[in-house]
């Protein structure tokens, strides 16, 4: 039986967990620290953990309502069946890593923006905190493109602790089906909002603390490279993009590899270069345009 809806808005914030303990007490003490005046429903989802490792005590020491998920499902699916169990008839969602903290101001800042705007999401930026003791702002001199052409290439957010979605853009589309390949699953959700017409906002201010650490997902770059490959063969279709879309993703990712070749080896990057070429050169041709357009619009 679905629980009955709050009139109103409110904030939902789903926080998935996966042998989290040590982290999820910084996240969920970021949430509380809002400076928002609006309610804000916490909800912390246990995405399989093994008994003894689990969060049950921590959540409930904030006040958070828990979910236990047995066996794991896979972060994307906990954060779906948190999203499901908003009280709010209407409002704002966002999803929390367990690993990051949001600033206080981070749920003010969003929810204004995106009440000035007819966007349905809004991203800001983010300060990357590395295991190493290093700071850094996440998107300096460049800035991401949240068009649906850009975001076509390649998934221009990198977590999704930085967003706020309206919670009815949310529930007004179909979630993706579980990748092939999991992990870039925010990067097929944000491309189905953006292709049932809700626009993204992009705000400069950093309100977000990124923790980069060695058992990160981002550390995993050969899952995430595999991962985005099965949005293209796994959701693309779905949501109705064509051919020509993923043949551009497809030359890109050619060609950013070949040259990538051209500190070490220029002679090897220059041949790669050219295989991308008479592969398909009419979406090597665009994949090469667009890191131009890239570059000229100070884009990340």
């Amino acid at each position: 039986m679905e629980r009955p809806r709050l009139a109103g808005d409110g904030i939902t914030v789903v926080v998935p967990v996966y042998y989290g303990r040590q982290f999820l007490p910084t996240a969920l003490e970021s949430v509380r620290r809002q400076t928002t005046s609006l309610p804000v429903h916490l909800i912390v989802v246990e995405d399989g953990t093994p008994l003894g490792q689990r969060s049950r005590d921590i959540a409930e020491s904030f006040s958070a309502e828990y979910h236990l998920l047995s066996p794991n499902r896979g972060v994307a699916q906990a954060r779906k069946i948190g999203a499901d169990r908003s009280p709010f008839a209407s409002g704002f969602l966002a999803f929390l890593d367990q690993d990051d903290r949001w600033y206080p101001n981070f749920l003010d800042r969003m929810t204004q923006a995106l009440a000035a705007s007819s966007a349905g999401f809004v991203v800001c930026n983010m300060d990357m905190q590395e295991d190493t003791g290093r700071t850094y702002r996440l998107y300096q001199t460049k800035r991401p493109s949240l068009r649906l052409a850009d975001l076509k290439m390649f998934n221009h957010i990198v977590s999704p602790s930085q967003v706020l979605m309206r919670l009815k853009a949310f529930r007004s589309v179909s979630w993706p089906p579980p990748l092939s390949h999991p992990g870039a699953d925010d990067w097929a959700l944000w491309l189905t909002l953006l292709s049932h017409g809700y626009a993204g906002l992009y705000l400069s201010d950093p309100l977000v603390a990124y923790l980069d650490h060695a058992g990160g997902a981002h550390r995993d770059f050969a899952r995430l490279n595999a991962s985005a490959d099965s949005v293209v063969k796994d959701v693309f279709s779905l949501l109705h993009f064509s051919g020509w879309d993923a043949r551009k993703y497809w030359a890109l990712a050619t060609v950013n590899r070949a040259l990538a070749m051209r500190h070490a080896d220029r002679a090897k990057a220059a041949l790669a270069l050219a295989l991308a070429l008479g592969k398909d050169f009419p979406a090597a041709t665009a994949a090469l345009w667009y890191r131009l357009q890239r570059r000229v619009k100070h884009l990340v």
